[in-house]
């Protein structure tokens, strides 16, 4: 799937029930997320110093930062609709459009892989 940079997009869905019996989701919240792949990292790492503390867990917070947009919306009849705001400038790496759903009895996730176009 493609994503246009500075363009807004509406993700919709349903929370269908599973396999095994599981249930479907009536009401509750979605989080969508637009995230980098895990090898990309978005932000500057700091000099590497394994003897300082701080610049480590600098770079760590930094290097698993993947979340670039993050919008949440509310599950009605086991639907939901959100819109996003893809960002204009994306570095060319892969990303993943994410859904986690919760009721707080019930869950479901689901995630597409998505390419970023000028």
């Amino acid at each position: 799937a493609y994503l246009m940079k500075g363009e807004t997009v509406t993700v919709s869905g349903g929370v269908a029930a599973g396999p095994l019996g599981c249930q479907a989701m009536v009401n509750g919240e979605v989080e969508i997320t637009l995230e980098t792949s895990r090898g990309a990292i978005r932000g500057e790492l700091l000099p590497a110093n394994e003897t300082d503390p701080d610049t480590c867990a600098a770079n760590h917070a930094t290097a698993n930062d993947k979340v670039v947009v993050r919008v949440t919306a509310p599950v009605v009849d086991g639907r939901f609709s959100v819109s996003l705001a893809v960002p204009t400038s994306m570095p060319k790496v892969g990303y993943y459009l994410k859904g986690y759903a919760s009721d707080g009895a019930i869950d479901a996730v689901g995630s597409l892989y998505v390419v970023p176009v000028p």
